[in-house]
């Protein structure tokens, strides 16, 4: 999927099936800590840091078992993402047509 945020044009192919989000999941995960715990940004800079340099599994459990998923799933939801859920597991499966609305969000943040 590709998309010029500015216009919004752009192409995409099989946007709704899904996939093992890995890792990648934790840059939304983060940009929805910081905008609903903003001081949490200060306070976990090093963990926050750890997860989005470094991928660091045990920094973002910690982060899930400090602020849990129950919140991000909400977010996601209210953007449009209803079939993103973050569960026991960690890493959801996405499609990039909601993945692309979490970028588009995370964007925002910049």
């Amino acid at each position: 999927m590709l998309y010029d945020l500015n216009s919004g044009s752009g192409i995409s192919y099989h946007a709704d099936e899904m996939y093992y989000s890995a890792s990648a999941i934790k840059g939304p995960y983060v940009a929805w800590l910081a905008e609903c715990y903003p001081s949490a940004v200060d306070f976990l800079y090093g963990t926050i840091q750890n997860v989005i340099s470094w991928s660091s599994n045990e920094d973002y459990g910690e982060l899930i078992a400090s602020y849990g998923y129950a919140g991000f799933n909400s977010w996601a939801a209210e953007i449009g993402c209803e079939d993103l859920t973050i569960t026991g597991e960690w890493y959801p499966a996405v499609n990039a047509r909601d993945f692309s609305k979490l970028g588009a969000i995370c964007n925002d943040c910049i």
